[in-house]
């Protein structure tokens, strides 16, 4: 399902708190894209085919360019992008086993995310949405690591610098603790 642009945007910039200035601007953003898809033959999403297609374009353009290292997903689609995509690593960086099907060490439930926890969501009178409903649908995520090592993004040191920054921002999002 799709999430509200306004909390995602809330997401980013809470997240932005925590993270590092990449290029040297003085500046900290952390971009939250949202790809609403239906992927794997049991999905259960609906999802319209235009929004559908360009959703499963951008995902696959920012797993080739390394540009995301960081992703939450529902159940079903964690477990889709890892049998099409064999995408995440394990917490701690390293690389399951080619067929590993241990998606507890992949992941990590928003609802125990000490970090996630700790960030204020909440959206304004205006929104569509209430903050019941944005925490029922954050409750619903998992957080994953993109694999690094053995990639084709992995012998870039602009990308290597920004994978180790991300994923300091990853451990921060479960522990709560900034590095350091």
């Amino acid at each position: 399902s799709s999430y509200p642009s306004e909390t995602l945007d809330k997401l980013g910039e809470q997240l932005a708190l925590h993270a590092e200035d990449l290029n040297g601007d003085g500046q900290v953003v952390v971009q939250v894209n949202g790809y609403p898809m239906a992927i794997g033959s049991d999905s259960t999403s609906e999802v319209d085919a235009n929004t559908q297609m360009a959703s499963v374009t951008r995902f696959s353009v920012d797993v080739q360019s390394g540009d995301s290292i960081i992703f939450m997903a529902d159940e079903e689609s964690f477990r889709n992008v890892m049998e099409m995509y064999s995408l995440w690593s394990y917490l701690d960086g390293t690389n399951p086993e080619e067929g590993a099907e241990d998606y507890e060490n992949m992941r990590i439930a928003w609802s125990e995310a000490k970090g996630l926890n700790s960030l204020d969501l909440s959206v304004s009178e205006n929104s569509l949405y209430s903050n019941e409903a944005v925490d029922a649908l954050m409750d619903r995520l998992y957080i994953g690591l993109r694999c690094f090592e053995g990639t084709a993004i992995e012998d870039d040191p602009e990308k290597q610098a920004y994978y180790e920054k991300s994923k300091a921002l990853f451990d921060w999002m479960i522990t709560g603790e900034d590095a350091g």
